[in-house]
């Protein structure tokens, strides 16, 4: 793999919480690379230890043994400060609970993002715009988090996570609350924006036919890490 390329590399990274007869495992000795253009499904029954991947790799866990290298930053060896620039402006997170800003509309929790990353303005409200057309909320836009349904507020976290242009795209079961064909068109829409702009993206699904649709699978098993296809 052409080093250029690689925005992701994962070496021997192991989470271990407690200590002794009480420790427990949640990610073991995985070892695995992600280019720009792909996006990887992570897949694997509940409690495998996916979501604790998912965090170690957007900077909010620190391995406890291993390496773990985005985009040319080794995650373990920087401080605090640069962590939390990277999340900020390298990563654009999708979680399970949408962490939408209740007192902001749909697009106000789109260029919240852009705001507090210094890049607002026209480009800002016209991407915006863009991503919530993509995602079929053009006419949910002035709606309130408490105004939308689960599938819409889930739209919208995934809009947002794109706001900040980020490298590196981390998606916890993004469409688990929605149909099988919006969920199919997100996942199209997200396949495309990674191979188009030169992303990478890791997305946690138990949907199996949302999973086909990435470019590679990997399968987590009490904490172990293999790839399927």
């Amino acid at each position: 793999m052409n080093a250029r390329e690689l925005t992701v590399d994962v070496r021997g990274v192991s989470k271990i919480y407690g200590a002794g007869a009480n420790a427990v495992r949640a990610v073991s000795d995985a070892t695995f690379s992600a280019r720009r253009g792909e996006l990887i499904a992570l897949v694997g029954p509940s409690g495998s230890g996916k979501t604790t991947l998912l965090a170690m790799l957007g900077g909010l866990l620190t391995p406890t043994t291993g390496t773990l290298t985005v985009g040319g930053v080794e995650l373990g060896a920087v401080g605090a400060a640069r962590l939390a620039r990277f999340r900020r402006e390298k990563v654009g997170f999708v979680f399970q609970g949408y962490n939408l800003l209740p007192y902001l509309t749909a697009r106000r929790n789109l260029l919240a993002v852009a705001e507090i990353s210094g890049r607002n303005g026209r480009a800002a409200a016209a991407l915006a715009d863009r991503l919530l057309d993509e995602m079929g909320l053009t006419e949910r836009a002035r709606a309130y988090p408490a105004e939308m349904s689960g599938g819409e507020r889930q739209r919208v976290a995934i809009a947002r996570a794109l706001m900040n242009d980020p490298a590196l795209i981390l998606l916890d079961e993004p469409t688990a609350n929605l149909d099988t064909a919006r969920g199919r068109q997100v996942v199209e829409m997200l396949v495309a924006e990674v191979r188009q702009r030169d992303k990478t993206a890791l997305m946690v699904t138990h949907d199996q036919r949302m999973a086909e649709y990435a470019a590679r699978i990997l399968r987590i098993d009490d904490g172990a890490v293999s790839e399927v296809r």
